[in-house]
């Protein structure tokens, strides 16, 4: 369930027109076949405040809170076809090696690479150390995903 009071930042039709916050819950309002981008994690009522006097998330020090986990399995250098069977490798593991169910896991196609999303499942809570809680457990469980998604000011591309 979207917790309605956190907000998110989102870049519109580029990843360099960033700085806007949004709730979290409007973002379906934003998808209209332009190019978006959301932050990775969400935070709380003082972030719009902060962007609006700060113009970046860069110095935001309020706790973050992760309403979903991503994850990026990038091309790189790779062919299609290997990126595909790294995902899929990827999949299979999360349902045999790591029994998260099915159901859970939603991968889509990112443009060079996959992005796969998950819920929640390990329970993550809210802390201003969260990117650094978030980034050591999912490369401990999912080292074939980018690292480099997991700090604070991370914003990713919405499917």
């Amino acid at each position: 369930m979207i917790d309605s009071s956190k907000y998110i930042e989102v870049a519109i039709g580029s990843t360099v027109n960033r700085n806007h916050a949004i709730k979290v819950d409007t973002l379906q309002d934003y998808i209209n076949g332009e190019e978006l981008y959301r932050s990775y994690y969400t935070f709380n009522a003082d972030f719009p405040k902060h962007l609006e006097t700060f113009k970046t998330v860069k110095s935001f020090k309020g706790k973050c809170y992760l309403d979903r986990i991503i994850l990026d399995i990038d091309k790189g250098e790779n062919s299609d076809e290997y990126v595909l069977e790294r995902t899929r490798e990827s999949i299979r593991n999360m349902i045999g090696g790591l029994e998260i169910p099915e159901n859970y896991i939603q991968p889509w196609f990112s443009g060079r690479g996959y992005h796969i999303h998950l819920p929640n499942i390990f329970g993550f809570e809210a802390s201003k150390d969260l990117p650094g809680i978030v980034k050591e457990t999912l490369t401990r469980y999912f080292p074939e995903a980018d690292p480099n998604i997991y700090d604070r000011t991370r914003i990713i591309r919405v499917g």
